[in-house]
Protein backbone atom coordinates (compact mmCIF):
# COMPACT_ATOMS: atom_id res chain seq x y z
CA UNK A 1 0.00 0.00 0.00
CA UNK A 2 1.25 3.06 -1.11
CA UNK A 3 -0.02 6.44 0.84
CA UNK A 4 0.96 9.98 -1.24
CA UNK A 5 -0.53 12.17 0.81
CA UNK A 6 -2.01 12.70 4.37
CA UNK A 7 -4.88 15.61 4.89
CA UNK A 8 -5.41 17.26 8.23
CA UNK A 9 -8.78 19.13 9.21
CA UNK A 10 -10.03 19.78 12.37
CA UNK A 11 -8.08 16.66 13.95
CA UNK A 12 -9.82 14.36 11.22
CA UNK A 13 -6.77 13.07 8.82
CA UNK A 14 -7.89 11.44 5.48
CA UNK A 15 -5.90 8.99 3.51
CA UNK A 16 -6.62 10.26 0.22
CA UNK A 17 -5.51 6.93 -1.53
CA UNK A 18 -8.56 5.78 0.18
CA UNK A 19 -11.45 6.18 1.95
CA UNK A 20 -10.31 5.72 5.16
CA UNK A 21 -10.49 8.23 8.01
CA UNK A 22 -8.90 8.93 11.90
CA UNK A 23 -10.56 11.35 14.27
CA UNK A 24 -8.94 12.16 17.48
CA UNK A 25 -11.03 13.49 20.34
CA UNK A 26 -9.47 15.17 23.41
CA UNK A 27 -11.10 15.28 26.39
CA UNK A 28 -9.56 17.30 30.04
CA UNK A 29 -12.13 16.25 32.85
CA UNK A 30 -14.64 15.32 30.67
CA UNK A 31 -15.05 18.69 28.57
CA UNK A 32 -13.61 18.02 25.24
CA UNK A 33 -10.83 20.50 23.62
CA UNK A 34 -8.38 21.28 21.10
CA UNK A 35 -5.23 19.67 20.82
CA UNK A 36 -3.92 23.46 20.69
CA UNK A 37 -6.16 24.16 23.94
CA UNK A 38 -4.38 21.48 26.08
CA UNK A 39 -0.81 22.91 26.53
CA UNK A 40 0.08 23.56 29.64
CA UNK A 41 -3.11 22.03 31.39
CA UNK A 42 -3.03 19.62 34.20
CA UNK A 43 -6.19 17.01 34.94
CA UNK A 44 -7.41 13.62 33.69
CA UNK A 45 -7.26 13.25 30.20
CA UNK A 46 -9.46 10.81 27.47
CA UNK A 47 -8.16 10.50 24.18
CA UNK A 48 -10.61 8.88 21.58
CA UNK A 49 -9.65 7.33 18.36
CA UNK A 50 -12.40 6.65 15.68
CA UNK A 51 -11.36 4.88 12.67
CA UNK A 52 -13.69 4.99 9.57
CA UNK A 53 -13.64 2.96 6.48
CA UNK A 54 -15.58 3.89 3.62
CA UNK A 55 -14.12 1.36 0.47
CA UNK A 56 -16.26 -0.92 -0.31
CA UNK A 57 -16.34 -3.43 -2.62
CA UNK A 58 -18.77 -6.87 -4.31
CA UNK A 59 -17.76 -10.08 -3.56
CA UNK A 60 -19.11 -13.09 -4.09
CA UNK A 61 -20.23 -15.06 -0.98
CA UNK A 62 -22.25 -18.71 -1.37
CA UNK A 63 -22.58 -17.29 -4.38
CA UNK A 64 -24.33 -14.42 -3.52
CA UNK A 65 -22.91 -11.25 -4.90
CA UNK A 66 -22.87 -9.25 -1.81
CA UNK A 67 -21.08 -5.68 -0.90
CA UNK A 68 -18.18 -5.61 2.58
CA UNK A 69 -15.86 -3.27 3.46
CA UNK A 70 -12.00 -3.89 2.15
CA UNK A 71 -10.47 -5.33 5.13
CA UNK A 72 -8.10 -2.60 7.03
CA UNK A 73 -6.32 -3.08 10.31
CA UNK A 74 -5.27 0.75 11.61
CA UNK A 75 -2.93 0.82 13.93
CA UNK A 76 -1.82 4.58 16.17
CA UNK A 77 0.88 4.68 18.02
CA UNK A 78 2.15 7.61 20.29
CA UNK A 79 4.90 7.94 22.99
CA UNK A 80 3.54 9.57 26.12
CA UNK A 81 6.58 10.64 28.64
CA UNK A 82 6.73 9.26 32.31
CA UNK A 83 7.05 12.98 33.42
CA UNK A 84 3.71 14.33 32.06
CA UNK A 85 1.77 10.92 31.80
CA UNK A 86 0.49 9.10 34.55
CA UNK A 87 -1.73 5.99 35.29
CA UNK A 88 -2.06 5.50 31.45
CA UNK A 89 -4.81 3.04 29.70
CA UNK A 90 -6.00 1.59 26.69
CA UNK A 91 -9.29 -0.50 26.00
CA UNK A 92 -7.74 -1.73 22.52
CA UNK A 93 -4.30 -1.63 22.18
CA UNK A 94 -0.78 -2.44 24.52
CA UNK A 95 1.62 0.25 26.90
CA UNK A 96 5.13 -0.73 26.89
CA UNK A 97 7.24 1.00 29.13
CA UNK A 98 10.65 1.93 29.42
CA UNK A 99 10.98 3.53 32.58
CA UNK A 100 11.16 7.13 31.01
CA UNK A 101 7.85 6.67 28.46
CA UNK A 102 4.86 4.85 27.63
CA UNK A 103 5.04 3.53 23.69
CA UNK A 104 1.03 2.98 23.59
CA UNK A 105 -0.44 1.37 20.48
CA UNK A 106 -3.80 0.79 19.68
CA UNK A 107 -6.18 -0.65 16.63
CA UNK A 108 -9.19 -0.81 15.47
CA UNK A 109 -10.65 -2.98 12.18
CA UNK A 110 -12.96 -0.36 10.53
CA UNK A 111 -16.19 -2.15 8.60
CA UNK A 112 -15.08 -5.59 9.94
CA UNK A 113 -17.94 -6.91 11.77
CA UNK A 114 -20.71 -5.18 9.27
CA UNK A 115 -19.04 -7.45 7.03
CA UNK A 116 -19.06 -10.70 8.55
CA UNK A 117 -23.16 -9.83 9.01
CA UNK A 118 -23.02 -11.42 12.64
CA UNK A 119 -26.04 -12.25 14.60
CA UNK A 120 -26.58 -10.93 17.89
CA UNK A 121 -25.32 -14.04 19.47
CA UNK A 122 -22.40 -14.58 17.03
CA UNK A 123 -21.42 -10.75 17.91
CA UNK A 124 -21.59 -11.24 21.19
CA UNK A 125 -18.80 -13.22 21.35
CA UNK A 126 -16.40 -11.59 18.75
CA UNK A 127 -14.69 -8.35 19.75
CA UNK A 128 -13.72 -5.96 16.60
CA UNK A 129 -13.01 -2.95 17.79
CA UNK A 130 -13.50 0.14 15.24
CA UNK A 131 -12.20 2.90 18.00
CA UNK A 132 -10.04 2.95 20.97
CA UNK A 133 -9.82 5.24 24.27
CA UNK A 134 -6.69 6.51 26.10
CA UNK A 135 -6.89 7.97 29.64
CA UNK A 136 -4.28 9.34 31.49
CA UNK A 137 -3.79 11.71 34.30
CA UNK A 138 -1.55 14.44 32.81
CA UNK A 139 0.48 17.49 34.17
CA UNK A 140 1.91 20.40 32.19
CA UNK A 141 0.37 19.22 28.79
CA UNK A 142 2.57 18.36 25.91
CA UNK A 143 2.48 15.90 23.46
CA UNK A 144 4.65 14.48 20.36
CA UNK A 145 3.54 13.35 17.25
CA UNK A 146 0.78 10.49 16.88
CA UNK A 147 1.20 8.12 14.24
CA UNK A 148 -1.27 6.23 12.27
CA UNK A 149 -0.90 3.08 9.56
CA UNK A 150 -3.46 1.43 7.78
CA UNK A 151 -2.74 -2.02 6.86
CA UNK A 152 -4.96 -4.02 3.94
CA UNK A 153 -2.56 -6.81 4.12
CA UNK A 154 -2.62 -8.14 7.51
CA UNK A 155 -5.48 -10.35 7.16
CA UNK A 156 -4.12 -12.31 4.36
CA UNK A 157 -2.44 -14.93 6.30
CA UNK A 158 -5.23 -15.88 8.51
CA UNK A 159 -7.60 -18.45 7.20
CA UNK A 160 -10.97 -16.87 7.64
CA UNK A 161 -12.69 -20.21 7.34
CA UNK A 162 -11.01 -21.84 10.50
CA UNK A 163 -12.56 -18.69 12.52
CA UNK A 164 -16.16 -19.08 10.60
CA UNK A 165 -16.21 -22.47 11.57
CA UNK A 166 -14.95 -22.04 15.71
CA UNK A 167 -18.09 -19.21 15.94
CA UNK A 168 -20.62 -21.36 14.25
Amino acid sequence: MTLTRLKSTNNTRFLTNFKLSVKLKYYLDGKQMKPSELKGKSGHLKITVDYKNNEKQNVSVDGKDTEVYTPFVMMTGMILPNETFSNVTIDNGKIISDGNKNIVIGFGMPGLKDSLNLNSEESDKVTIPESLSIEADVTDFTMSSTYTVALSDLLDDMNMDDIADEIG
